[in-house]
């Protein structure tokens, strides 16, 4: 997003002014650079919560995940500045991806099921602390475990989402594989 307002703002000014001439309406001349600056406001926008906290480390209890299985996610993250969360979601979905034909168009169409989410509760942390918990997960034994194909793809992930007051959340995802297992 970044890259499409730099170009965006870029194009504006060094193609479309010399071209517009003096007649052009002063109201288009703002126009072209304002959708620029949206554009790269809009791609930093997720990075200003990185300026709050570091990356979670997620650690899972299992090397291997199975389906019907039950894990433990241990979750830590620091704080660089003092930071009011009012709460983290973790979130474990699965993505399903589909690619079929029409002629020559490939449409590609992506559905995701949240299939758990657990709340932990928020709080104030000063600058150098770290929070940390444990949280128990189970992959449903009605679950797909993971699977790519030719025009078919299953996926895990587990998606972070830290509400931080007066700032954007914090929004993160973890990719998971998850084995076929048999079940009893």
């Amino acid at each position: 997003m970044i890259l499409i307002g730099v170009a965006w703002t870029v194009i504006s000014g060094v193609i479309i002014f010399p071209l517009s001439g003096i007649d052009a309406s002063l109201l288009l001349l703002l126009i072209f650079p304002a959708v620029g600056l949206v554009a790269i406001a809009a791609g930093i926008y997720p990075w200003i919560a990185w300026l709050r906290v570091t990356r979670p480390e997620i650690v899972l209890d299992k090397p291997t995940l199975g389906v019907g299985e039950t894990f433990t996610v241990s979750y830590s993250q620091n704080f660089k500045h003092r930071s009011e969360v009012r709460g983290i979601q973790l979130v474990l979905v699965t993505r399903e991806t589909t690619h079929h034909y029409a002629g020559k168009n490939t449409h590609t169409l992506h559905h995701e099921s949240v299939i758990v989410q657990v709340d932990h509760p928020g709080q104030t942390y000063d600058a150098g602390e770290t929070l940390v918990f444990s949280q128990p997960i189970e992959i449903p034994k009605s679950g797909m475990h993971t699977f790519h194909a030719m025009n078919n793809s299953i996926d895990w992930a587990l998606k972070v989402k830290a509400d931080i007051a007066g700032w954007p959340d914090y929004r993160d995802s973890f990719e998971l594989a998850v084995q076929p297992t048999l079940v009893k």
